[in-house]
């Protein structure tokens, strides 16, 4: 008899709206769960696909009978199907034009069979019309529900967040000078992503996975443009707040095979204090001793780093090569002093050898610049195109090497 009445319900449904008589109601105590939280989107053939999962749950027992019908926007969607999740549930749909309702009936497939609550009943199934539209809670209205022929409660949850944002893998502190490796997922919304448009500030990328290097310490908001297979554009950004490290720099006497080449230790935390030192040599040498003394077995160039960290936990490094020879040659030191520091027009630098002067960024990048000769042992240099950071003046021979820090505001 109960599912003969939910049939005549359902029929009468099928060609407009009715009114619950009152001898069918009672007070609600089962709802019927269209939840968006949990659906599935997929990009098959062309098509966005939308999955929704329903559910039923309350107190009354033994259920074998639902019946839930709403309406949809149907610019945004287009109804597929509706598939039984639970094999005691025979569903049967229909999307009436006329009314624009989606209803839906679904009975046990015997007398003693009764559906199992909070878990999947039905699925629906629709296609998102534009691939790139989003999936909103206001997309549906108008809903009601019958839980064994009596009155139901029905809602729909919202959507999920996507959850998709850019991943930061290195961990922290993320320090200044240091790569600072992002990544971000492979796919969204069921989509997979063909484009990657990185914005480092300061650098571009276009993999699924890049390293930035900030010069100098502060806030920094990367930003990323996704493109899917559907030709979806997406944007995402990440906020990174860079400490700063120590600034770098050593140089050295004596480069004669079997003897001592003594290294002299030059950096600088202004932010905090060094907290350790490692060297490597370039012939699998190493030390932790802030001036060490090294004696190389065999001639040529050797690329010795020194790495300091502070005690903010953040390190930084340089790179130099070193050449060495096998006999005593004609070596001198050469004195190289720079003023003003820090400088944003001209620097002017005093070489008592007037030897070849170099400029370096704060990566150990050379930067070709013109040096005007103020005399015999001063030239001068415009910096006035230099971004703000932290840079390197060398002077070299074949005995020594003496640089200094320059610091552009």
């Amino acid at each position: 008899m109960k599912l003969q009445m939910t049939s005549r319900i359902f029929m009468v449904l099928l060609t407009g709206l009715v009114c619950i008589p009152n001898m069918m109601r009672s007070q609600i105590q089962d709802t019927v769960h269209i939840d968006l939280n949990q659906l599935n989107q997929y990009y098959l053939a062309n098509v966005q696909h939308v999955e929704i999962p329903v559910y039923f749950n309350g107190t009354t027992a033994d259920v074998n009978a639902i019946d839930f019908w709403f309406q949809f926007n149907t610019t945004k969607y287009t109804y597929i199907e509706t598939l039984s999740e639970q094999a005691e549930a025979d569903a049967f749909s229909n999307f009436n034009t006329e009314n624009l309702y989606l209803s839906n009936t679904t009975s046990s497939s015997g007398n003693e069979a009764f559906f199992a609550a909070e878990a999947p009943l039905l699925t629906l199934h629709f296609q998102l019309n534009d691939p790139c539209a989003e999936v909103l809670v206001s997309d549906f209205s108008n809903g009601q529900a019958l839980v064994n022929g009596l009155e139901a409660a029905i809602q729909w949850s919202l959507p999920a967040p996507s959850g998709a944002s850019i991943q930061i893998l290195t961990p922290a502190p993320f320090c200044s000078l240091s790569p600072i490796e992002m990544t971000f997922q492979d796919a969204i919304n069921g989509q997979a992503i063909t484009v990657y448009n990185w914005d480092l500030v300061g650098s571009l990328g276009t993999t699924q996975t890049v390293e930035a290097v900030y010069t100098s310490a502060g806030s920094y908001a990367p930003q990323l443009s996704i493109t899917t297979e559907a030709g979806c554009q997406l944007n995402f950004s990440a906020d990174v707040s860079v400490a700063p490290g120590p600034a770098v720099s050593f140089d050295w006497t004596g480069v004669i095979v079997n003897q001592a080449t003594d290294f002299n230790n030059t950096s600088t935390f202004n932010d905090g204090t060094i907290t350790g030192y490692s060297w490597t040599f370039g012939d699998n040498g190493t030390s932790t001793e802030q001036n060490p003394s090294h004696i190389y077995a065999t001639a040529g160039l050797f690329n010795v780093t020194l790495s300091a960290t502070g005690d903010n936990g953040c390190s930084a490094s340089l790179t130099q090569e070193i050449s060495i020879t096998s006999s005593v040659e004609n070596v001198q030191r050469a004195a190289l002093r720079v003023y003003p520091n820090p400088a944003n027009d001209e620097v002017y630098i005093v070489n008592d050898m007037n030897q070849v002067v170099e400029l370096y960024n704060a990566l150990g990048q050379k930067i070709n610049r013109t040096f005007v000769t103020v005399s015999s042992d001063v030239v001068k240099m415009n910096v006035s195109d230099l971004a703000p950071g932290m840079y390197q003046l060398t002077i070299q021979d074949k005995a020594s090497k003496k640089s200094t820090t320059l610091l552009i505001d």
